[in-house]
């Protein structure tokens, strides 16, 4: 278990970082061996914002949370990092299950737990390239919040999203 514990707007001294280490270690049962966690609070004026990524292979969880108290901040977000793990571990559990239930021939409705996400549709189009500014505009012409297209200046996959503060992202992923 690695840790990267820093303070944004203000530092953060040993015995915080202490501190911070020991809230996270209450749920390394549940973290993979291999676990990156990177801890960043934020303080501004009112409020300390603390923000979680947990990386570990493929598996990437973020926690978010924001309070007064800055250790009430940290345990809320470590709490929610908690209740994310176990809910990815449990996918993984009844994916096993979906899995040895096919080769049971098994009924796979009775294989399904009820916090696992079920894929309804499966679509495939046709990735067409263009530039970003470009794919914003075909993406609000569809009415999506998100469009996924061949980025001609990259030469790779993107996707452009609306973001809830109404602005736009865009999504470049790295191989």
């Amino acid at each position: 278990m690695t840790y990267l514990i820093r303070g944004k707007n203000f530092d953060i001294g040993d015995r915080t970082k202490e501190k911070i280490e020991a809230v996270i270690s209450g749920i390394e049962k549940i973290m993979p061996p291999d676990s990156f966690v990177n801890v960043a609070v934020n303080r501004s004026k009112l409020t300390y914002k603390t923000d979680i990524t947990l990386k570990s292979g493929k598996l990437i969880v973020r926690s978010e949370k924001e309070d007064e108290d800055m250790m009430v901040s940290v345990d809320k977000a470590v709490e929610n990092l908690e209740k994310q793990l176990l809910k990815a571990k449990g996918r993984k559990v009844a994916k096993r299950k979906i899995v040895e239930a096919n080769n049971t021939e098994a009924d796979n409705e009775a294989s399904y737990d009820e916090g696992s996400p079920i894929i309804e549709r499966n679509k495939k189009f046709e990735v067409l390239p263009m530039d970003a500014e470009e794919a914003v505009t075909q993406m609000e012409l569809l009415g999506h919040d998100f469009f996924v297209f061949l980025n001609t200046s990259t030469e790779t996959i993107n996707v452009v999203y609306k973001r809830k503060n109404g602005n736009y992202g865009l999504i470049e992923p790295e191989i």
